[in-house]
């Protein structure tokens, strides 16, 4: 069943900051995430996961946060 993406409340702006802005690798990766899914370039769970070469459930535990 597909869940619908959580919706966006910062901007991709000040998300990409916060990626640039991060020391830690996983938190940099799932900013990173949360940065494509803002600016539209990632529609999908899957379309996000195959732009970070991750599996879909590392996505799925990122959005649920």
């Amino acid at each position: 069943m597909n869940k619908a993406l959580a919706v966006m409340t910062d901007s991709p702006q000040s998300l990409h900051r916060r990626l640039r802005a991060e020391p830690e690798a996983p938190k940099r990766q799932r900013s990173h995430a949360l940065s494509l899914l803002a600016s539209g370039q990632a529609p999908s769970r899957v379309a996000l996961a195959a732009l970070l070469a991750v599996h879909r459930h590392p996505i799925r535990a990122w959005l649920t946060q």
